[in-house]
């Protein structure tokens, strides 16, 4: 049984979880992008604002924010070249973190190659914790491999990860949060609720 500190007593709680969320994602991406280079061989209080669907045109993605979420950017450097990782995240007073990430490869990602790429970021998920699932499963009506991760963390913070990709745009929705959060209904809806849309580019 793990034992956590009350987020509410812990006004840090909260940053904690966001940066460990950007940190995470930061390797997860990095280490796919590397891997895409290789050959093919407890209950939380309901919130007072409802969850909306969010639509991001240029990340070509809806998913259903419990609120309005900040956008950031962070350039990464990988063995592959260059790319941008595009970051959406809403904070909880509650300490916990719902993300949507995402960022194009620097090279084609080849569909016999997909499941290593994906595997390689489940392996980029580990090293920043200890994986308690890993799942592999099937993405949307088009059934496009995916794999989901439960995963603890430092500072007892559990993630929930679904990692899919649309062509070579590598694609990480999180939710994590204290005292098991990333296990309640409504971790799981936020996961579910991401859906790809059209891409459209901006001017």
């Amino acid at each position: 049984m793990r034992t956590v500190s009350d987020p509410m007593e812990n006004p840090m709680m909260i940053r904690k979880t966001t940066g460990l969320l950007a940190a995470l994602c930061m390797v997860l991406a990095c280490h796919a992008a590397t891997t895409a280079q290789e050959p093919n061989t407890k209950q939380e209080p309901k919130a007072k604002a409802k969850a909306k669907k969010y639509v991001d045109k240029p990340g070509g993605f809806t998913v259903a924010f419990p609120g309005k979420p900040k956008q950031s950017e962070t350039e990464l450097k990988t063995a592959a070249g260059k790319s941008i990782l595009n970051i959406n995240s809403v904070e909880s007073k509650e300490g916990n973190a719902f993300m949507v990430m995402w960022n194009d490869f620097p090279i084609e990602v080849e569909e016999d190659n997909l499941g290593k790429v994906l595997d390689g970021a489940v392996d980029g998920v580990s090293k920043k914790g200890e994986i308690v699932t890993k799942k592999n499963t099937k993405f949307g009506p088009d059934k496009i491999p995916a794999r989901e991760v439960v995963m603890d963390a430092k500072e007892g913070i559990r993630f929930r990860i679904l990692i899919v990709m649309r062509e070579s745009r590598l694609y990480q929705v999180m939710v994590a949060g204290p005292d098991e959060f990333a296990d309640t209904d409504k971790a799981k809806d936020f996961v579910k609720s991401f859906e790809f849309s059209k891409i459209i580019k901006e001017d």
